[in-house]
């Protein structure tokens, strides 16, 4: 069976760092002319929101549109607020701001934390924080902008457990359960998930199933009809109409593996078709549809010669116009990084 990613990916990374050759001279300006390759850049309609550490913070939340970009919020953690010899990569995890969520109307934008929901608008003003009963791990709007979807852990009494999907609602605080995993030995993971704009479906990404490894599952919002979705397959993304299921792999539909870095698919839920839509030597991630459905922004690492950096792209569903989004750009105080990184955009109209 073809694995997406390690099961200790930091410990992955961490092994990979210290085996990288070191860079020659010579490689490192044929990694500069890799980095300012001539990629047009687009201007396209609508605004998305995404996490950057543009200005040396982990969790900064930036908003591109109209062609420009602007930060309206910013973590207090940085590199150098981890210990001596702490590796740098563990700073995502460490962001006070991340995977943000434009609200149905495109008026606020959400965060999960551990000290619960954050509601901000679109200029950085905090408009409410909300506690669930239990920390968030991820969350994402219903669609009538009145309730929460959110996963969280539920610990077994023999030990382990699983996360589940529940439903918030913000107004009388009330929360339902909508799956209800077994658990395992160690925790059965709920790696990221999305709601359909019709608010009926629910798609996410599950490991601790031996037969389909880390898979895209769907269940619909009652709770019912859990099924496997797309296999060996992560991070989806629905179309605005409900049609489609953007993703990424390494991975054909059939399991066989495709390559050796993770690429952008599309499966049409009515008719079983699978698309290609980037075939690149690098890794692809994050992808979200366009307001329209035409196109597919995802986050693109290709400072393949350092060991992280990303910017966000574009591309048509057919495979065709891609362009880059946000410009490289070398990260102010962190040399473990080496260039930023743009990831976990939202767009809306």
């Amino acid at each position: 069976m073809s694995k997406l990613i390690c099961p200790s990916g930091i410990w992955c990374l961490f092994l990979f760092i210290l085996s990288a050759p070191a860079m020659s001279m010579e490689a490192k300006v044929k990694e500069e002319a890799f980095y300012n390759q001539e990629f047009p850049t687009a201007s396209v309609s609508g605004k998305i929101v995404f996490q950057s550490n543009r200005d040396g913070a982990f969790g900064e939340i930036w908003i591109l549109e109209n062609g420009n970009i602007r930060k309206i919020l910013s973590g207090r953690k940085t590199v150098g607020n981890l210990s001596k010899g702490h590796l740098a990569i563990l700073g995502e995890a460490l962001a006070d701001f991340r995977n943000p969520k434009w609200s149905p109307d495109g008026s606020k934008i959400l965060f999960a934390r551990e000290d619960g929901f954050l509601i901000f608008d679109k200029d950085g003003l905090l408009l409410r924080k909300v506690k669930p009963s239990d920390s968030p791990k991820d969350a994402v709007w219903a669609s009538d902008g009145n309730s929460i979807y959110f996963s969280k852990i539920d610990k077994s009494p023999q030990g382990g457990g699983t996360n589940n999907i529940y439903l918030f609602n913000l107004k009388n605080h009330s929360e339902k359960q909508i799956t209800n995993l077994d658990p395992l030995p160690g925790i059965r993971s709920i790696m990221s998930f999305v709601v359909s704009p019709d608010d009926k479906k629910i798609a996410f990404t599950m490991d601790g199933e031996d037969e389909y490894g880390i898979s895209i599952w769907t269940i619909n919002t009652d709770g019912t009809d859990l099924k496997w979705a797309i296999k060996y397959a992560i991070e989806p993304a629905w179309s605005p109409d409900g049609t489609k299921i953007a993703y990424v792999s390494r991975n054909l539909p059939s399991g066989e593996k495709a390559g050796e870095y993770l690429d952008v698919y599309f499966l049409d839920v009515t008719t079983g078709k699978t698309t290609r839509v980037t075939n690149n030597q690098w890794e692809e991630h994050c992808p979200v549809f366009s307001p329209d459905g035409k196109q597919i922004a995802y986050k693109s690492a290709r400072h393949i010669q350092r060991v992280y950096g990303a910017e966000l792209f574009v591309i048509n569903i057919d495979g065709t116009g891609e362009a880059r989004l946000t410009s490289p750009q070398k990260h102010p105080s962190d040399p473990v990084h080496g260039w930023v990184t743009d990831l976990n955009p939202d767009w809306h109209a």
